[in-house]
């Protein structure tokens, strides 16, 4: 009986292979870092089968890479170095320390804002450039510290629904520190990537507060 051929590893697979030796991890390394087992990896770098996506994100957490790095077209090569994690990638180019300082700005921004109203819009807007990823959480830290009785995030699955729900409870909100806090919250909440815009919103608020 002819023995069935493998067929060639698909782009994922080569780009797990590529990502896992970027790191000099071995395959057993891997495998049991996901609870799997070599041959499990040998079969995804080898041959035509891929991991389930859960497996995949758990390979791409283990490996330090972003997701997009295993989904790039087949016609590309993408260079690993520009798929780091996030905070790998800040750590190297020394944007951590960027972002640590536009965040002291932000805080020092909120801390001069005059007005509940004023400073409701501010949140509201900054709301925008909240991590979407983070929606949920950032929801449940609010809804502790103002002690808002619903619970409808819970259900919620899109992220606009999630930011009009955190909108809705900041709006619910009388106190000026709580405010306050609430705003701090939300700029931890916000990528680096986003903090330019941020920084102009809450100068525009500080400099010209709505009372």
């Amino acid at each position: 009986m002819k023995q069935k051929e493998l067929k060639e590893p698909s782009i994922i697979g080569k780009r797990i292979q590529a990502a896992r030796e970027f790191r000099n991890m071995e395959k057993t390394a891997l495998a049991n870092a996901i609870n799997s087992n070599y041959r499990e990896i040998t079969r995804w770098e080898t041959t035509s089968q891929e991991p389930r996506a859960l497996k995949l994100k758990q390979i791409a957490d283990v490996l330090q890479v972003r997701m997009d790095y295993f989904v790039e077209p087949e016609d590309t090569d993408p260079d690993i170095r520009f798929y780091l994690s996030e905070q790998e990638m800040l750590e190297q180019t020394g944007l951590d320390e960027l972002q640590r300082q536009k965040k002291a700005s932000a805080r020092e921004y909120i801390s001069i804002i005059e007005g509940d109203f004023a400073l409701k819009t501010a949140c509201h807007l900054l709301m925008n450039y909240a991590d979407g990823g983070k929606l949920r959480s950032l929801a449940s830290v609010i809804r502790e510290l103002s002690s808002y009785s619903g619970n409808e995030a819970d259900s919620m699955n899109s992220k606009d629904d999630l930011r009009l729900h955190i909108n809705s409870m900041i709006d619910d909100v009388d106190d000026h520190d709580l405010l306050v806090k609430i705003a701090n919250l939300i700029i931890e909440f916000t990528s680096f990537e986003n903090m330019n815009k941020q920084l102009e919103i809450l100068m525009q608020f500080a400099n010209n507060p709505l009372k």
